[in-house]
């Protein structure tokens, strides 16, 4: 069934986001739904099997990070983020890295450089987002705490 879904489309232009998370629900639902070891644990990522059938559609599941003191969730097109750090050009115009700002709101598919925080014209866009940040972040407090039992948020980050 698969081989046929991507035979002969040649090299895929993905637009949808994804992450390495989504490695292994895409395998279990290749191999059939396999089950997990844990299956009352929530399972990080989604299967990219719908992507590879379209790969302009959207994502059903939003993806969360949390990683050396910053933290963020991508639905499609918006990301909310904290404590952004310098990217690739620390003279990045249009962003002050110094801000005493917790959180940024951006729209990646207007501004794909992250240049311009939506946080303030987009109130209603940014209480969606923080709460979607809120519920990732209480699902990896979760895991540490109930699944790996470790003592709250793990030094190095976690994803």
């Amino acid at each position: 069934k698969y081989p046929a879904l991507i035979q002969g489309k040649g090299p895929l232009n993905v637009t949808t986001p994804v992450q390495t998370t989504d490695f292994l629900p895409t395998i279990m639902e290749l191999l059939g739904g396999v089950a997990s070891d844990n299956p009352t644990w929530p399972l990080d990522g989604a299967s990219l099997l719908p992507v590879v059938a379209s790969p302009d559609a959207p994502r059903k599941k939003p993806l969360g990070f949390s990683w050396g003191g910053q933290s963020g969730v991508i639905d499609n097109d918006w990301k909310i983020v904290t404590k952004p750090a310098v990217g690739q050009c620390t003279k990045q115009p249009g962003f002050d890295f110094k801000s005493k700002d917790t959180h940024f709101l951006y729209n990646l598919a207007e501004d794909y450089h992250e240049l311009h925080d939506l946080k303030g014209s987009e109130p209603a866009q940014f209480t969606r987002m923080l709460g979607l940040l809120t519920d990732f972040l209480a699902s990896v407090n979760n895991s540490q705490v109930n699944e790996t039992k470790c003592r709250g948020a793990a030094p190095h980050g976690h994803n």
